[in-house]
């Protein structure tokens, strides 16, 4: 029994670096939707981790949509992904508004505390006609489908013309979902205008993530403490027996 006792701070340090050291992965439902014109969001396509649609919107667009979430490649992050969507206007000399929402729910990981960054990416390429829009990344600590508990920067963009790009990034830090499950969003808004022909703009990525930020330093130093304090206190006990 003396022998336990000596080696319980030893085995609580053991304990404290293996749950530290193996992440959870996340697992996640996600969900498209979509508006026209600040219309009323409307459902367009869910899948277990990725959900995909082709044709058109609204009799307006036509789309080609790939949204994906991660939640084995990266175990550390959470993440809701627009890639390599195609939209093209079925209307010439005119504009309207797009909005795509995608949203999942069930991430586990990673976790506060510390509290986490959002992170929330845009960017995509126009052949031709003019875009302007926003994207917003959300996170939810109550894991609500398209929940907004924690908003992430909200970023804007423009390109008109043949061959002209965009491309923003935003960083919010804070998100404290407390080992709660949550879910992420990625609102963005694209006011695509056409001239004498349709106009067409490629979304080639755009994302919400959270990410982890390093550990306040003293809680760093408390833990690499433990085993020195456990073998302090057995070198003291032996020098007293």
């Amino acid at each position: 029994m003396i022998r336990f006792r000596k080696l319980l701070p030893l085995a609580a340090a053991l304990a404290v670096a293996v749950a530290l050291g193996t992440p959870r992965k996340a697992h996640a439902y996600i969900e498209i939707d979509y508006s026209i014109d600040g219309g009323a969001r409307t459902f367009l396509a869910s899948g277990t981790t990725e959900a995909l649609y082709s044709g058109s919107i609204g009799g307006l667009f036509s789309v080609t949509l790939a949204y994906g979430t991660t939640d084995n490649s990266t175990p550390v992050n959470a993440i809701v992904e627009l890639s390599d969507t195609n939209l093209k206007t079925k209307y010439t000399n005119a504009g309207h508004t797009l909005t795509l929402y995608v949203g999942a729910q069930g991430f586990t990981t990673p976790q506060s505390p510390p509290p986490l960054a959002l992170l929330d990416t845009a960017s995509g390429s126009l052949t031709n006609g003019s875009v302007t829009g926003t994207s917003q990344g959300f996170a939810d600590a109550t894991n609500a489908l398209f929940g907004q508990g924690f908003a992430g920067e909200l970023l804007t963009f423009s390109a008109s013309g043949g061959s002209q790009s965009f491309d923003q990034s935003g960083y919010k830090y804070g998100f404290s979902p407390d080992g709660a499950t949550y879910s992420l969003a990625l609102i963005s808004n694209y006011t695509i205008t056409a001239g004498a022909t349709a106009a067409s703009l490629t979304v080639t990525g755009g994302n919400a993530q959270t990410i982890p930020t390093p550990a306040p330093a003293g809680a760093v130093l408390a833990l690499t403490g433990l085993p020195l304090l456990g073998l302090g206190g057995w070198l003291r006990r032996r020098k007293q027996a």
